[in-house]
């Protein structure tokens, strides 16, 4: 796998635990991204498309959870009662980001909708996508991306 490749896997990670980017990062346009590497001499081996059910990816967000004391990300709905104890009982609350809310998550979802669904068809017309699915556990999942790649 190339390092540009291990970029992406690595960044994954995060994004598993954390969500997508905001509506307001930086998008590249797919045939900006082909001009891209080909400025750099190489090219696009796959599109990884992380396949989640609407409610299960509502929870990962609108779930998310900050412990005060720790750091430590959690969510109310997939993390352990042992794990939430753990922060709560030690006097630490749990903190939920502003935009963890289903109004900007159905906002996000929208702009996906309309911005990134499309790029489907168009790497899977090049035979560039690979579907990963996104259910269950972090390093489950994180599995299943590496043998996608």
């Amino acid at each position: 796998m190339s390092s540009g490749a291990w970029s992406v896997v690595a960044r994954y990670r995060q994004h598993a635990v954390e969500g997508p980017p905001g509506v307001g990062d930086d998008v590249v346009v797919e045939l900006d991204l082909e001009a891209l590497l080909a400025s750099m001499g190489t090219r696009l081996d796959a599109a990884v498309l992380m396949d989640v059910e609407l409610n299960i990816l509502m929870k990962r967000l609108t779930g998310r959870r900050t412990c005060s004391i720790t750091g430590k990300l959690l969510n109310i709905y997939f993390s352990t009662q042992a794990e939430l104890d753990e922060c709560t009982s030690d006097g630490g609350e749990l903190l939920q980001r502003k935009d963890d809310n289903e109004e900007t998550i159905a906002h996000r979802l929208d702009v996906y909708r309309l911005q990134t669904e499309p790029l489907i068809d168009f790497y899977r017309s090049r035979d560039l996508l690979r579907t990963v699915a996104a259910d269950g556990d972090v390093d489950v999942v994180y599995q299943r991306l590496l043998e996608a790649l």
